[in-house]
């Protein structure tokens, strides 16, 4: 069977172990906060909110997710934080790209299901 499925969604089945017990945070040209729900369970958020929409997850399942168009800028503030709050603590600056080189390996130490491969490029 095949099935197509939104890139937000794909990234969740590629890393989430357990779909129903974590969350999903996906940087990239754009930014989602994302947890899986089963219909019919009762969604703690107020309906009809601009802050999240649901999509379609396999199993019927379904995403509630909080999207913003600006997930590259995100990585960027965070590796900035990261960096300031090193220097602050009086490590010393770090150059930024090894601030994006430890960041990234922490996210890749949840790669190892099934050979997926990703390199992201923020901003070109």
């Amino acid at each position: 069977m095949i099935a197509a499925v939104g890139d937000n969604q794909a990234s969740m089945l590629a890393t989430l172990c357990e779909p129903e017990r974590e969350l999903a945070l996906t940087l990239g040209s754009g930014g989602q906060l994302s947890a899986v729900v089963r219909r019919d369970e009762a969604f703690p958020w107020p309906a009809g909110g601009d802050a999240w929409e649901l999509r379609p997850f396999p199993d019927g399942r379904l995403a509630v997710v909080a999207a913003s168009p600006a997930g590259g800028s995100a990585w960027r503030w965070l590796a900035e934080a990261a960096r300031n709050a090193l220097n602050d603590l009086g490590c010393g600056a770090l150059p930024e790209e090894e601030i994006f080189s430890k960041l990234n390996g922490l996210g890749l130490e949840a790669e190892g299901r099934g050979g997926l491969s990703i390199a992201p490029a923020f901003s070109g």
